[in-house]
């Protein structure tokens, strides 16, 4: 795992700017050093300069160094991922004469460049993200890995193309830095902005399963989602996660997980703790309140499975923890669990540079309520009956609820269902309505198109593949990302192998039913290993217990704080007067504003972070 940024340089650039450019490019890398503590490399080839920031996990040895050349200096590559099929690939291509020796996987990238390059992203087996350039032919390949596990952003200057792992790398190379308007309306709906939005204006975000050919100033777009994998029978769902967990397993350290006591990560700590000959040990976050708090579950499956549990009590941030926070994350994210997996990785960093989570596992196996809610609202009658429940419903359900009534198609209700999209304050509070109605559209059509990509699947089908082609990647995998390369921890889940999605194609084409609803698979796959209690448990999932921690106390004095400040005030992103709704709301458990309140304070202090 690492992270890199760079400029591909327009021709006319001269010596002098190009060198006053990269030292600000220079500046950009050192905000990738969590990312990459363990080396940094500079290579300038052609129009490029590149700057990658290394966390040596594969390789250790100085061949792993990165960016990573051919001989004769035709190709320049910076990965950041990991390729977990990187040995078949080598053996698959024949010996290039240019080829870099030594033991790093980002090596079958660079061979597999010398073949057929624009088919290069389908063939990779892994978490990743890349820039591939070559001399000869002037061009920079840019490729996202297809559940959107790593980031990549980029931005068209007036003296080339900027690109780089984070938001934040690519800030001192910009003219300008200002707010994008449209982006804000998407974070505010979905806790994140959809890509290829982001917050801030001019840098776009390659969206998951993308890769981009740039040559002459022209732009190709493909695909890297692979075409090719042979599926699997219904029977290998059990080999198959095994094998999924097998290929993440790294020799570096004792095999560690991150354990909440609920099916998924469960599943991945039994399999390592039968496929690992060193003691598995698990990382759990408790709460002192016992509605939020994981340990007991986790430590029954501990118990269970005779592997070491570590726990660490969390506490509501305060003000400083926001800030520390916003500058690990470097960019806003309003999941308010982000503070615990942030947290979690700080104590597992200690310990580490690699584990394993449970992440995935409902967006695979269908766990989440939202997309059968979303499948029923497609009957008048049942929208009826959601409005009937939203009235005898409270806080976060009863919003839900009461959209899922109000919505005209099953999209709609699936967007209703996600983050903040649901919250009535937004309507009435926001100043920009106009881009909050037009992302709104955009989003749910987004919705509707993926839906319509799958014609022979069920509704609910269509359904958890719209949901996880955008909700996962732009929510759960930046969270994962970000909180944990902030502590230059690498989180590998196995329940997004590409061979348990090629597999989970598989099944939903051959059952409309499946995936059936509470995960019946895995439980049957855990079988009498794990307690019926772990079994038969409710979905929690290091979820902070916010609207608690919002009605007094800490957090909610640090959210003041930050949002009645004359900074956010003059951002003018509310309505005069809305900030004192919002908090007596949150005393009242209602509209959603606890979340809204959280998520404008992430909001206020990434940019301060950033200096606009």
């Amino acid at each position: 795992m690492c992270g890199f940024c760079g400029i591909l340089f327009n021709p006319q650039i001269d010596e002098p700017t190009r060198l006053l450019i990269e030292d600000r490019l220079r500046l950009g890398a050192t905000r990738l050093a969590t990312r990459g503590p363990d080396d940094e490399g500079f290579v300038r080839n052609g129009r490029l300069s590149l700057i990658h920031r290394r966390l040596a996990i594969v390789d250790l040895s100085n061949s792993g160094k990165q960016p990573l050349q051919t001989t004769d200096g035709q190709y320049t590559l910076a990965v950041n991922g990991e390729i977990y099929n990187y040995k078949e690939l080598l053996r698959l291509v024949p010996h290039h004469p240019h080829t870099p020796r030594g033991g790093s996987d980002a090596r079958a990238i660079l061979a597999l460049a010398t073949s057929n390059w624009q088919q290069l992203p389908q063939l990779l087996d892994g978490m990743f993200a890349f820039a591939l350039h070559d001399r000869d032919d002037d061009s920079l390949l840019l490729a996202r890995d297809p559940m959107g596990q790593k980031p990549l952003f980029v931005h068209e200057s007036s003296f080339g193309l900027i690109f780089g792992s984070t938001i934040e790398s690519l800030l001192p190379c910009m003219d300008k830095v200002a707010i994008d308007p449209q982006g804000l309306a998407s974070y505010l709906l979905g806790q994140a902005a959809l890509a290829p939005l982001t917050l801030i204006q001019g840098i776009r975000a390659i969206p998951p399963g993308v890769f981009e050919i740039h040559r002459e100033g022209q732009v190709t777009l493909g695909s890297s989602r692979c075409q090719h994998v042979e599926t699997p029978s219904e029977g290998s769902f059990s080999s198959l996660l095994d094998q999924a967990v097998k290929k993440r397993l790294s020799s570096l350290g004792s095999p560690m997980v991150l354990l909440s006591g609920g099916l998924d990560s469960t599943a991945i700590a039994e399999s390592m703790s039968r496929q690992s000959d060193e003691e598995v040990t698990a990382f759990c976050l408790g709460f002192a309140e016992s509605s939020a708090d994981e340990r007991p579950r986790a430590r029954l499956v501990a118990q269970t499975l005779g592997i070491t549990l570590k726990t660490t009590e969390l506490r509501a941030p305060a003000l400083e923890d926001l800030q520390v926070l916003a500058a690990g994350i470097g960019e806003p994210l309003a999941d308010s669990s982000a503070w615990a997996l942030f947290q979690l990785a700080k104590t597992v960093a200690e310990k580490g540079k690699v584990a394993l989570t449970g992440d995935g596992g409902d967006e695979l196996l269908g766990g989440y309520d939202r997309h059968w809610s979303a499948a029923l609202t497609n009957s008048k009658r049942l929208r009826l009956g959601f409005a009937v429940a939203a009235f005898f419903a409270s806080g976060r359900r009863r919003e839900k609820l009461r959209a899922c009534g109000q919505a005209k198609s099953p999209a709609e209700a699936l967007y209703a269902c996600q983050a903040l999209a649901s919250s009535p304050l937004l309507e009435a509070l926001l100043c920009d309505q106009e881009n909050l109605a037009l992302i709104r559209k955009n989003e749910i059509r987004t919705l509707a198109t993926i839906q319509a990509r799958h014609p022979s699947l069920s509704l609910r089908q269509q359904l958890l593949i719209a949901d996880r082609e955008t909700n996962m990647p732009r929510d759960l995998m930046v969270k994962t990302d970000r909180a944990s390369m902030s502590h230059s921890l690498e989180l590998r889940s196995p329940f997004l192998d590409r061979d348990l999605s090629s597999w989970q194609n598989t099944m939903m084409a051959g059952d409309p039913l499946f995936p059936r609803r509470g995960k019946a698979m895995l439980k049957q796959h855990l079988g009498s290993k794990i307690p019926a209690a772990i079994l038969n448990a409710p979905k929690r999932g290091f979820a902070l217990p916010l609207e608690q921690w919002m009605s007094s106390g800490t957090l909610r004095e640090s959210c003041q704080s930050v949002l009645q400040d004359t900074s956010f005030q003059n951002r003018s992103i509310l309505i005069p007067g809305a900030v004192d709704i919002l908090f007596k709301n949150a005393t009242q458990h209602r509209g959603l504003a606890a979340e809204l309140i959280y998520a404008l304070t992430m909001l206020e202090l990434t940019f301060s972070h950033y200096g606009i």
